[in-house]
């Protein structure tokens, strides 16, 4: 089986938001990157199935312009077997991504399984997937969450419908999937000696021409709700009986 998974270098979700910094739709060159979470867990999903199936190759690709080269570089200390950057040098929206991804494939081996984040981590809009999917007209698969060889050339899938729902299908290769939140799985540790290895290895960069469908006019922080917080004082019996009385205002001005 071939299986490419799809990297992306943002800014550390653990950050806290007044460190963030934006220009031109992108952060500040200062802000600490790390690779997204679903997409690790994409990655993690790719080496177990390898593990499984002997034979199997891992390949791993990021968008965008050379910072996006260190999501690669994490990659090679698992010891995939190609890491490549579609070199986009612009602020570029979830489309171009996409276009520049199948552009790419339609020019290299086409992967029998494509995995993707369900979310990219940073602007979360999740339509990744789906619209790479429609440009490659293959079938595409949201939620994943467990995938088994059945037969040649199809492979059966368990993954989320909604939050009270989990399908089991057989699906066809090649088929893109999203990888969502999987309960006690996450990215291995790489082993030291293949920390070292990959400091050696190359990434290959290609370059696609596509160009943005939209054009940033205005980037602003959402506004986060105003909260008050009331602490009471005194005795127990004192805090409880202000807190009747604070209720009693709040449900007179419903």
């Amino acid at each position: 089986m071939d299986i490419l998974v799809t990297l992306k270098w943002i800014p550390d979700p653990e950050l806290p938001d007044a460190l963030l910094s934006f220009a031109d739709g992108r952060p500040g060159p200062r802000v600490p990157h790390t690779v997204g979470l679903f997409d690790k867990i994409g990655l993690e999903v790719a080496l177990a199935l390898r593990d499984q199936l002997p034979g199997t190759r891992v390949r791993c690709v990021a968008i965008g312009p050379k910072e996006a080269t260190e999501a690669l570089r994490v990659a090679l200390t698992y010891l995939v077997d190609d890491a490549r950057r579609i070199d986009l040098d612009c602020a570029f929206d979830t489309m171009t991504a996409a276009r520049a991804l199948a552009a790419h494939l339609g020019t290299a081996d086409r992967p029998d399984l494509l995995l993707v984040g369900e979310q990219s981590g940073d602007w979360d809009q999740g339509i990744f997937g789906p619209a790479l999917a429609a440009l490659l007209g293959v079938p595409f698969l949201p939620r994943l969450l467990r995938i088994s060889p059945e037969g040649e050339g199809e492979v059966r899938i368990d993954h989320v419908v909604d939050e009270h729902t989990e399908e089991t299908v057989r699906a066809p290769l090649p088929l893109v999937a999203s990888v969502t939140m999987i309960p006690n799985l996450k990215l291995r540790q790489p082993k030291l000696k293949d920390m070292i290895a990959a400091k050696r290895r190359e990434v290959l960069v290609e370059t696609v021409a596509a160009s943005p469908a939209l054009s940033l006019a205005r980037l602003d922080k959402a506004p986060r709700p105003e909260k008050s917080c009331r602490f009471l004082a005194g005795t127990l019996e004192q805090q409880v009986a202000e807190a009747m009385d604070v209720l009693a205002e709040w449900r007179s001005a419903q």
